[in-house]
């Protein structure tokens, strides 16, 4: 009602977005309604259905985030992977290129485990499970101080065979 006052006291048309209870999106505009005489006797409401515009418009907002993010995984120096929750790799950056020796296209038909120690896998088994419950894990800290446990817990494999402690 705000805006519509607004309207008959500026004589200022103006247009906002609204929804209904159904989810869908109109343009509203308000604009004078001026007799043949030039006297204001009222306003003109109109409404024009905009949900397509509206949806489109959050897709894209998405989509952007999405490349932001992907533009910050790309240029990491630090190795970053996505795995499902069974374990497929979905995702690989080139620090994870440079760190683990595996091209990304060789790394997408991988599962993690076959990169985890064979004495380690019953242990990332387990974490897994704990992920699916949407438990909360502890990061695995690795300084060279904790370099004992660090060899022990956050080893990987690299594709040349030899182990890489690494942080989890």
């Amino acid at each position: 009602m705000g805006d519509l006052q607004s309207v008959l006291d500026t004589l200022i048309p103006k247009e906002v977005e609204v929804h209904n209870n159904d989810g869908k999106w109109y343009s509203m505009r308000m604009v004078p309604y001026r007799t043949l005489e030039n006297m204001i006797e009222g306003a003109v409401l109109s409404f024009v259905e905009i949900t397509a515009i509206v949806q489109a418009r959050e897709a894209l907002e998405k989509a952007n985030n999405l490349l932001r993010m992907a533009v910050v995984v790309r240029d990491a120096s630090d190795a970053i992977t996505v795995m499902g929750i069974d374990g497929q790799i979905l995702a690989w950056n080139p620090g994870a290129v440079r760190l683990y020796g595996w091209s990304e296209a060789e790394a997408l038909t991988m599962n993690r485990a076959d990169m985890i120690p064979s004495e380690l896998r019953k242990e990332f088994s387990a974490r897994l499970e704990k992920l699916s419950h949407s438990e909360i894990l502890e990061p695995y800290q690795t300084n060279y101080a904790q370099r004992a446990q660090l060899e022990q817990d956050a080893q990987r494999m690299k594709h040349v065979g030899e182990r890489k402690a690494v942080f989890v």
